[in-house]
């Protein structure tokens, strides 16, 4: 009886302390034997790196080829095409001559490196012993004290608008504020940021930052084709393309190699895929044609590990927030599918032999967005909650009707849009004329993009011209600006 007791007690010890370690394991809690978190060291920025090439870069998620047709067509009748005009030279203006300092230097805390250069966030939510923080959906947004969060969502957005007004307008003075701020951000060795993630989401206590904080950095992909864009400018350094190919390349090594890398790298759900996102991102941006072209084919298995044969993706209906989940990690998925297929792989017509596939993931939330109340999972998607999920679904649709060449979607997209589509998305910018284009024959005849352009209410319509009227008044005004 003593020894049946004795085993059954070393059997109930032993699954506790497996359960616990699996518990710290997918609590993202950094797995290290003390308080002292993972010993890795985090790379610093290198002046004058030898080691690099000054080689061009190419673009990431961006196809060159649908900028320059969009270019030739810029000032052809298209209302869509007109108001992503109008807004982008609004906002470049505005950003051109703001003098605000991008910089991860603008924060009161000192990360564990004691290296203001390192990104630092804190991870938001107290934990239950009040013993530090623990990380809260990746909500970074009460860091009030540490900018760096936000200081890089503007660097991107800033350097988006400039460069996208660089190449339209032809202007050198967007091209100048845009290399500045890339300048500041990467290689002034007084402002630039060390090329790692190691303190992002830094729990209190811990030396080092919780490995989903890397996805900090999931607009990093949309940055690279603006640095590809610039780097034709006047205004673009002799250096600046070794100096940049050397931040993120060592930048690119931290991610694969560090253990909190590693660790996101496995996760199935959100922030693997985001993980991969910039992986493939940075192979395409520093011309690792190989790397990229292996990672774009095996990544596919993401498909088969997140998504159920009808679509739904069951570890994020599983989360406090499922319809955001749902809709951002689609999003993450169709990034991913545009620049495999950029890699010549196809991944949007991937299918496994079960029936999984982005196709019908999609689908799956479509069903719900055109019929909220029917969504079975335990939160709300109205729009007035979940306005961001509903515009990210709008831009997957547009680029499900080029992808898949189906006016489904384009009545999707015309139902969506007119309510929880961004203003101005100048991300028509990026989408080929021949689906979108109001005055293309072909795209016309076809109807599978075009649809919306002929469903807005009277009001709509008239406003609509009102707007482009008032975008020509300015245009043609702007030319003082513009010498």
């Amino acid at each position: 009886m003593s020894l049946l007791v004795s085993t059954i007690s070393c059997m109930f010890y032993l699954t506790l302390f497996v359960y616990c370690a699996f518990a710290v394991v997918k609590a993202d809690i950094p797995l290290a034997n003390s308080i002292d978190g993972w010993s890795y060291p985090g790379p610093k920025a290198v002046d004058n790196p030898t080691d690099v090439t000054n080689s061009t870069f190419q673009t990431v998620e961006i196809d060159p080829s649908i900028l320059e047709e969009n270019r030739r067509h810029m000032y052809d009748y298209d209302r869509s095409m007109q108001h992503a005009l109008w807004y982008l030279q609004k906002m470049a203006s505005r950003f051109v001559s703001n003098d605000t300092l991008l910089t991860v230097m603008n924060k009161s805390i000192t990360p564990p490196s004691n290296d203001s250069h390192d990104y630092l966030t804190l991870a938001t939510q107290p934990s239950a012993n009040n013993n530090g923080y623990v990380d809260k959906n990746n909500d970074y947004s009460d860091n009030s004290t540490i900018s760096n969060f936000a200081m890089f969502k503007d660097l991107v957005k800033h350097t988006q608008f400039l460069s996208l007004a660089y190449y339209y307008f032809g202007n050198e003075t967007f091209a100048s504020k845009a290399v500045e701020r890339l300048h500041d951000w990467f290689v002034n060795p007084e402002t630039r940021m060390n090329p790692n993630m190691q303190y992002a989401a830094l729990v209190y206590g811990y030396n080092t930052g919780l490995a989903r904080g890397i996805v900090q950095l999931d607009t990093m992909p949309h940055l690279l084709d603006f640095i590809a864009i610039l780097q034709n400018s006047a205004s673009w350094p002799e250096d600046m393309n070794a100096r940049l190919r050397s931040w993120f390349s060592l930048y690119l090594d931290w991610l694969t190699n560090s253990p909190n890398g590693q660790y996101l790298a496995q996760e199935q759900e959100d922030h693997g895929t985001r993980y991969y996102v910039q992986q493939l991102a940075l192979y395409r941006f520093l011309n690792m044609t190989d790397k990229a072209f292996q990672l774009a084919n095996n990544i596919t298995h993401l498909i088969d590990q997140q998504f159920l044969p009808s679509g739904q993706q069951f570890h994020e209906t599983g989360l406090a927030d499922p319809w955001s989940s749902s809709v951002d990690n689609l999003y993450s998925f169709f990034r991913l599918a545009n620049m495999a297929r950029l890699q010549g792989v196809d991944m949007y017509g991937y299918k496994s032999q079960d029936g999984k596939s982005l196709r019908k993931g999609l689908d799956y939330l479509v069903t719900f967005a055109m019929n909220e109340t029917q969504w079975p999972f335990n939160s709300t998607i109205a729009a007035t909650d979940q306005s961001s999920a509903f515009a990210n679904l709008v831009e997957l649709t547009e680029l499900a009707c080029v992808i898949y060449d189906n006016a489904y979607y384009s009545m999707v997209r015309d139902r969506l849009a007119d309510a929880y589509g961004r203003p101005y998305n100048i991300t028509r910018l990026m989408l080929p004329w021949s689906a979108f284009g109001e005055s293309h024959g072909e795209a016309m005849q076809s109807g599978a993009c075009t649809a919306v352009s002929w469903s807005f209410s009277n009001k709509r319509f008239i406003f609509s011209l009102a707007m482009f009227l008032f975008w020509l008044t300015n245009f043609f005004e702007s030319f003082h600006f513009l010498e």
